[in-house]
């Protein structure tokens, strides 16, 4: 069962919680929870994991935190990494209506640039019909094919749309158009698209309703989760800073413990405006024995804190060290010093 809500104490409740110092506070703390329909069960030291007893009401509270984990990505163009995001269209595309018309048209810029293309989405507004380019690749400039996209809610597309479309391929020489729309369309329409796949000089049109849109995010989305269970099959992501950022290649740490001392290591993959990609990674032992010592990263070495080969971060500002925190699994990672760091399992 997925967790409701998430309570950080390092205070007085989470010691009366974790060492039961205190049976009458925490009978009285698991009475309230209980007379609001929530149980609770420790997960570390300082979180506090609450869950709704009703079945369907933890249902529907997961569906609307959901949706809106997909908005705070939205407005932020996180979408790329996230393979969280892509299932979610995939099952719900009717939640495809909910974008606003430019999220709509990002998030279709989204999908192509994981399918391998280079894109260049327009500014929204007077792009001359054409929303989204496709090409090769960022090295090979040849237009493969345009985008129109359509975020319509009732509003059906009709001949005149997909024509224009096609007239826009032919004056731009591409290959291939892509219409795309929330809506559905006409069998003028339809008829029209079908009827260019036989013409050898000319371009070909692709009618994609928001079923055809979850069938690409369901692809997506599968390799996704192949990338971070296993780290094959690596996303075809252009990143969206340039020039190559610094971050990248760089290793972060995270130290953690209560009575002990731990040091979880990773390298950033790749860097975006607000998240990064990390890969676990191992540590060596240089000092010490077992038990205490002192260890630094090992790039070959497997990860202890977790099974995942990659791990998505948001990115944080910090005072620490470089002045930048990532934030993943539940953890605080910050940029190593290249020093050997302690260790120390004694509990």
């Amino acid at each position: 069962m997925a967790e409701v809500l998430l309570i950080i104490s390092e205070g007085s409740l989470g010691e009366i919680l974790r060492w039961g110092t205190s049976e009458k506070h925490e009978d009285q703390f698991h009475a309230i929870l209980k007379r609001h329909g929530f149980w609770y069960s420790l997960e570390n030291h300082y979180i506090i994991v609450l869950y709704q007893e009703d079945e369907q009401l933890q249902q529907e509270f997961l569906i609307m935190e959901r949706w809106r984990w997909v908005q705070e990505l939205a407005s932020r163009r996180l979408y790329d990494i996230h393979a969280e995001v892509f299932e979610h269209f995939g099952q719900k595309p009717e939640d495809l209506k909910r974008l606003t018309w430019r999220q709509y048209e990002q998030f279709l810029d989204s999908i192509f640039r994981n399918q391998g293309f280079f894109t260049e989405l327009g500014p929204g507004r007077n792009d001359g019909g054409i929303d989204i380019r496709l090409y090769q690749s960022a090295t090979v400039p040849e237009l493969v094919t345009i985008v129109q996209a359509r975020r319509y809610t009732r509003k059906p597309i009709g001949l005149e749309a997909v024509a224009a479309l096609f007239g826009h391929a032919v004056k731009e020489r591409a290959k291939h158009a892509i219409f795309a729309t929330t809506s559905r369309f006409l069998p003028g329409a339809r008829k029209f698209a079908i009827s260019m796949e036989n013409e050898i000089d000319l371009p070909t049109i692709e009618t994609a309703e928001s079923g055809k849109v979850a069938e690409w995010c369901l692809d997506i989305s599968k390799r996704l989760e192949k990338f971070y269970q296993t780290g094959a099959d690596g996303p075809p992501l252009v990143p969206l800073s340039a020039p190559p950022p610094e971050l990248v290649g760089k290793i972060v740490v995270h130290r953690g413990g209560v009575n002990m001392t731990t040091n979880d290591f990773a390298v950033v993959e790749a860097d975006f405006p607000f998240e990064a990609i990390l890969r676990p990674i191992g540590a060596r032992q240089v000092t010490g024995d077992s038990q205490v010592g002192q260890e630094i990263p090992e790039i070959t070495a497997s990860a202890r804190w977790t099974e995942l080969a990659r791990v998505t971060a948001r990115k944080e500002t910090s005072s620490c060290a470089g002045g930048i925190g990532f934030i993943a699994e539940r953890k605080t990672f910050f940029l190593w010093d290249g020093q050997p760091l302690w260790f120390n399992y004694c509990d």
